[in-house]
């Protein structure tokens, strides 16, 4: 109760008040891979695994989305916290990418995710200024699919509509973070968690990691910590099994009331033993409200968030 209390005293955070009460892993059935989405077809899987094999190999992310992490958005370890959940920059491979492109014919394109509504070829990947982040299904060896986050502040009113773009169609992942790059030893998928930490948006994702690793002085995973980032546009059901294997689950989302699908609102409801943290409520109007969890890091109240509501959920202490 007192780390509720301490929560709720944070500027523009309200906290629900059921508070997880289990003491161990809920008993979920085996996950289907059916239930995660639809079997996509070769020639993606193929494509995929060229361009994953493209760009995997690069030591860092382009200056220009690091910086973009480490002053735009105040996240000093952003860059290699991003690099280790498999965002990567297409510009700098654009010319090879683009001839594994050329090979394929039209409906091979669409498949693929590559080919637009009006027949063009889809080239956001190849913008200098467009982060990759990589979309995993559980238990793929690679992303099947990317999305395009703009890594600089929006300077037309087109950009700050279309901050991230994803591939069309397709069957993405559900969030980033249920699957982690091979290799990773300091990440860890919520099905090996102990207490999982959901955001929304890669923004956020790379806020609470770097404010986790303050924290904790260390891995998040060291701690059986995973973090995932939903996309924020509505709950996907194949989801809720996924993340329900962690004993306790923190959720920091946006509040969005007037949203018909707000997911803050559908978390509550998906996962009712989960702490659900809102950002920005309605009730706390004015300037010194948060929106969310980067600008909770920017302001120096991220730690002491992530403490006590991890406290309050019961899935870490401090000693």
């Amino acid at each position: 109760a007192e780390a509720i209390r301490q929560l709720e005293a944070i500027v523009g955070v309200r906290v629900n008040r059921q508070i997880p009460s289990r003491c161990g892993p809920r008993a979920t059935p085996a996950i289907a891979r059916s239930n995660l989405s639809i079997e996509p077809p070769a020639v993606r899987v193929q494509v995929m695994g060229e361009i994953s094999a493209l760009v995997r190999p690069d030591g860092d992310i382009e200056s220009a989305a690091a910086d973009w992490l480490r002053t735009g958005r105040g996240l000093p370890s952003g860059p290699q916290a991003a690099w280790a959940y498999g965002c990567r920059s297409w510009s700098r491979h654009w010319p090879q990418i683009h001839r594994v492109l050329r090979m394929l014919d039209r409906e091979q394109l669409k498949l693929c995710g590559f080919l637009t509504s009006k027949g063009k070829v889809y080239t956001v990947g190849s913008n200098a200024d467009r982060l990759a982040v990589p979309e995993w299904r559980p238990g793929d060896p690679w992303p099947l699919s990317w999305r395009f986050r703009l890594a600089k502040k929006p300077q037309t009113r087109w950009e700050a509509d279309h901050k991230d773009l994803a591939l069309c169609g397709g069957n993405p992942c559900p969030a980033t973070g249920l699957e982690i790059p091979p290799g990773e030893l300091d990440l860890i998928p919520p099905r090996h968690a102990r207490t999982v930490i959901i955001t929304e948006g890669i923004g956020d994702l790379l806020a609470v990691v770097d404010a986790l690793v303050e924290l904790l002085e260390g891995p998040p995973a060291h701690e059986g910590i995973a973090v995932v980032a939903l996309p924020g546009k509505g709950w996907r059901p194949e989801w809720t099994p996924e993340l329900r294997l962690a004993k306790t689950i923190v959720s920091m989302v946006h509040n969005q009331p007037d949203k018909r699908d707000n997911v803050a609102d559908q978390l509550a409801s998906e996962l009712p033993d989960s702490l659900v943290i809102r950002w920005n409520p309605p009730e706390r109007p004015g300037p010194g409200r948060v929106g969310d969890a980067n600008d909770a890091h920017k302001a120096g109240m991220l730690c002491p968030a992530l403490e006590a509501a991890l406290a309050a959920a019961g899935g870490w202490s401090r000693g």
